[in-house]
């Protein structure tokens, strides 16, 4: 069987979810890094809007990194990043779901006011405000994470789900983790000394403009 495609965008954050989960699994997998005016064909063909990620993986194809997660843990089991049980594996589900809920504005809002004009054009006002809406929307987490190793108990689907954002969110404006986020802070620390995000990071390129 040909070795699993990925294709991504330069500094996609739902890309760098599947790698992570894929790097769990150890699952060999090419990188594609896709240039945002020249997208290929057979990308398009299974994402007509051109977001990543993208996955071949033998005759399946497909995109969407909630998707693509779900079928790399049913495809590949070991090592679980779901509960086996129905009931707790809908619990994660909207626990996911809840990462976007919760961070998506905040983190589109910072993104907006951090990378869309250069450092010197930057609004002071609109970053003091995004930062706040970030501080506020990671709150609901500090609370969850409280005297937690992971968000559910074992490493899952939704840490790795929460990291790409909060990740990206720190990423972009340090301040907006702030000293007193401590349980959020160990988090963020125990996941990234696992050798899967590790590799994961040290392999994702720059956004491009």
């Amino acid at each position: 069987m040909a070795m699993l495609k990925v294709y991504q965008l330069a500094g996609c954050p739902f890309a760098l979810r599947t790698r992570i989960v894929l790097n769990e699994k150890r699952v060999p997998y090419e990188v594609l890094n896709i240039d945002r005016k020249a997208k290929p064909r057979e990308m398009l063909e299974v994402s007509p809007g051109g977001t990543s990620p993208v996955i071949f993986d033998g005759e399946v194809r497909l995109r969407d990194s909630v998707v693509i997660n779900e079928y790399l843990e049913e495809r590949y089991p070991a090592p679980p990043l779901m509960p086996r049980e129905p009931g707790p594996r809908g619990e994660l589900r909207l626990l996911i779901d809840e990462v976007g809920d919760e961070l998506g504005d905040a983190l589109g809002q910072l993104v907006g006011a951090m990378l869309r004009l250069p450092a010197a054009e930057r609004d002071p006002a609109a970053v003091e405000s995004a930062r706040e809406a970030v501080e506020e929307a990671l709150g609901p987490w500090e609370a969850r994470l409280a005297g937690r190793e992971y968000l559910t108990g074992p490493f899952s689907l939704a840490d790795v789900t929460l990291f790409t954002s909060v990740h990206g969110i720190r990423s972009l404006l340090p301040a907006a983790l702030p000293e007193q986020a401590q349980a959020l802070r160990a988090w963020l620390a125990r996941l990234e000394a696992r050798p899967s995000v590790q590799a994961a990071l040290a392999a994702t390129p720059a956004p491009g403009r």
